[in-house]
């Protein structure tokens, strides 16, 4: 198969389009860091990933922004900044359900830790208390995926429904 010579957006529309002529059973995957262009990016792919490396402050207008631009078109998955230390596992535990709120449908953490150019440094293998949060955090997720990801969510206008509340988020 010859790959035409064309423009970024371009070829990745062929690329989306040929992948999909192959595998008709896996949806396709883009990641992206720019929230200015999240909407563009969500064009290329089944799925928008977005890197969201920032403080919570931010990761809120972003969120925001993902549920405005990208949640009723594509599905969508956020991937959150990774801790090692236990002062910051409610950062985490807030970026997680932060996401969730403005209709993510999934999370991604990179277990590693980044030292320098690249990820040289060590990972989550090295710090139990962190794998023992990670694992809880999980267990917690899981335990409420069936309202967190039902296809249409309930509303309080709807009748009774429980809630979360995560101190200072």
């Amino acid at each position: 198969m010859m790959v035409p010579l064309l423009g970024s957006e371009a070829m990745m529309t062929w690329r989306n389009r040929v992948w999909h002529e192959c595998d008709k059973n896996h949806p396709t995957f883009i990641a992206s860091c720019r929230p200015d262009l999240f909407k563009e990016h969500a064009k290329y792919a089944d799925i928008l990933g977005f890197d969201d490396y920032v403080t919570y402050d931010k990761h809120v207008a972003i969120c925001q922004r993902i549920e405005r631009e990208v949640v009723p078109h594509k599905a969508t998955i956020c991937v959150p900044w990774a801790h090692w230390d236990a002062d910051k596992f409610d950062f985490v535990r807030r970026f997680a359900y932060t996401a969730i709120v403005h209709g993510v449908r999934g999370l991604v953490w990179y277990c590693w830790k980044q030292v320098g150019g690249g990820p040289i440094g060590i990972g989550l293998h090295a710090h139990p208390d962190a794998q023992k949060f990670y694992a809880g955090l999980l267990k917690e997720l899981k335990s409420l995926m069936p309202g967190l990801l039902a296809p249409k969510r309930r509303t309080f206008e709807e009748g009774p429904i429980h809630g979360i509340v995560l101190n200072g988020g």
